[in-house]
């Protein structure tokens, strides 16, 4: 890709002019942009890391550790954040499909074998009264799994795997709920 354009410019440049534009010029900032045909559009900035694993997915990625960054920075020292690397990863959240009580969850434990799949972790067990999004928010969640790839279609690719490799069994609530 030598020579070609950064695909991530536009959004780097939105997300720095948004910044600009609250006023936030020392810390770690979380920014969310939506990638829409007109261009990335911000959806929310926030003082601080990103919540749940996008600082873990951070490091992944990159080699920077964001949150060791926001401690340095609040402590008046300078913080490393030179990449050490330049790869995609990304996190799938696992939902029942339906309401009811949790029989079963499996994972394949040959995913511990396989180097890409940075984890695969169940967070409910049988016995748990489960529910679909929005039910119970984070509580929702059966299982994640972490991937990481040269590029984010296989990203994508090797998380649909990690995914397909997790057996869930529900016994449905009377009312489907």
């Amino acid at each position: 890709m030598h020579g070609l354009p950064d695909p991530r410019e536009p959004a780097v440049r939105v997300a720095l002019a948004a910044l600009d534009a609250v006023g936030l010029t020392h810390g770690v900032s979380h920014i969310e942009l939506r990638l829409t045909p007109g261009g990335p559009r911000v959806i929310e900035i926030n003082p601080r890391p990103g919540g749940d694993l996008i600082p873990h997915l951070v490091h992944l990625a990159t080699g920077v550790d964001v949150v060791a960054a926001a401690a340095d920075l609040s402590t008046g020292l300078s913080p490393d954040l030179t990449p050490t690397r330049d790869i995609s990863a990304g996190v799938r959240f696992l939902y029942p499909p339906t309401a009811g009580r949790l029989t079963r969850l499996d994972i394949d434990p040959r995913l511990g074998e396989v180097a890409w799949c940075e984890r695969a972790v169940a967070t409910r067990t049988p016995g748990d009264e489960v529910s679909p999004p929005p039910g119970d928010g984070l509580h929702s969640r059966l299982a994640h799994v972490v991937a990481t790839a040269p590029t984010p279609e296989l990203c994508r690719a090797r998380l649909d795997r990690a995914a397909g490799s997790v057996r869930a069994g529900i016994t449905p609530t009377r009312s489907g709920r």
